[in-house]
């Protein structure tokens, strides 16, 4: 019989061996989730993808925004409003 931990540590490994930080199991689900909220897929796919019953748990604990991404946001704003103001 396997132990549980031996996925971890094989997961542990492959990171390793491929120059990988020391990434968690748990911490791809939230790389999933952010990475799904950053295409745009639609709340009711990514729960059904992590398994969540409602979005709460998926908007205040698993999605992180980027800061690329909150660079490109600004900006584009920021022009709107510049636009506007002329």
């Amino acid at each position: 019989m396997k132990k549980p931990g031996r996925l971890l540590e094989r997961f542990r490994t492959l990171c390793k061996n491929n120059g990988l930080p020391n990434f968690t199991i748990h911490s791809l689900r939230h790389a999933n989730a952010s990475l799904m909220l950053l295409q745009g897929v639609p709340d009711k796919y990514a729960m059904e993808r992590l398994g969540q019953a409602t979005n709460n748990m998926l908007k205040n604990v698993y999605q992180h925004t980027f800061k690329d991404e909150q660079t490109k946001i600004s900006d584009k704003l920021n022009k709107k409003f510049n636009e506007i103001i002329k």
